[in-house]
């Protein structure tokens, strides 16, 4: 998953906050049967690799999943103060 956010601060009476939320199973597992079948990676290491996705896919893809991963901006709470 792939997670990206803006803020926009101080621009008049607006405050407007952005989550983009991408979602890359689909490509992250195509990628691993191409490493399969191109010998990189034996049926083991597809077998655990495979299982590992799916308990990754099971988490939340909320907002409130995304508001508890987001790295805290330092510099915002700087100019809070």
């Amino acid at each position: 998953m792939y997670s990206s956010e803006s803020n926009v601060n101080k621009s008049g009476n607006s405050d407007v906050d952005v989550t983009v939320i991408v979602e890359t199973s689909a490509l992250a597992y195509a990628f691993l049967c191409f490493m399969y079948i191109d010998g990189r990676i034996n049926k083991e290491q597809y077998d655990e690799m495979v299982t590992e996705m799916k308990k990754v896919a099971k988490e939340p893809n909320t907002k409130a999943a995304v508001e508890k991963k987001k790295p805290i901006n330092r510099l915002r709470l700087r100019n809070k103060k």
